[in-house]
């Protein structure tokens, strides 16, 4: 018997106890290592998925997103190809000239934002993209009109041209102060 404090003989250490007496011990000790395997493998590709699926919430399609000086909301989502819609400017209509990307559409975005702050609302184009899960981040091709201010107690509508993927997935149009606005998925295309 060993008293707390003395030294482990070789004997009676577990390293040296050597093989289990009975095929059962041995098929229980793989038993529990299958599992511990099969366990790690769960939790390392959760893990994974976790981290790789990490999303932001976003508001809902058509409710208002509070940022600095405001609100934002979606007031449309049009497929560009569907609705014919041009520039007012002739030069900017040569950028949708061109066909979209093969597996993409583009779409036009109407934002409206309204300044309710004394600083009101600077509005820049380029603060804005839409991004979502396993579709990568889409950046502006087109924005009508441009860089603005937006005084306290004006509505401002603003028409941004994305193209976008086809496959139906969550899409968000992202833009300063962390906004986060939902575009649904009744815009997507089955080309």
């Amino acid at each position: 018997m060993n008293v707390a404090g003395d030294p482990i003989e070789p004997e009676e250490s577990l390293l040296s106890a050597g093989p289990p007496a009975s095929g059962t011990n041995t098929w229980l000790t793989r038993g529990r290592a299958i599992m511990f395997v099969v366990l790690l493998a769960v939790v390392t590709g959760g893990g994974m998925l976790f981290l790789a699926g990490e999303e932001k919430s976003s508001t809902p399609l058509g409710a208002a997103a509070v940022l600095d000086g405001g609100l934002a909301r979606i007031n449309g989502i049009v497929p560009v190809e569907e609705d014919g819609w041009t520039p007012p400017d002739a030069g900017e209509s040569t950028i949708l000239d061109a066909p979209a990307s093969a597996g993409a559409h583009r779409v036009r975005v109407v934002l409206e934002l309204t300044a309710l702050e004394p600083e009101g609302i600077p509005f820049d184009p380029a603060d804005y993209s839409i991004s979502g899960l396993a579709a990568g981040t889409s950046e502006l091709l087109l924005s009508v009109p441009g860089n603005q201010d937006i005084r306290q107690g004006s509505t401002a509508n603003t028409e941004l041209i994305f193209e976008i993927p086809n496959r139906a997935v969550e899409l968000a149009l992202e833009g300063p102060d962390d906004l986060r606005l939902s575009l649904g998925l009744s815009h997507h295309t089955d080309g």
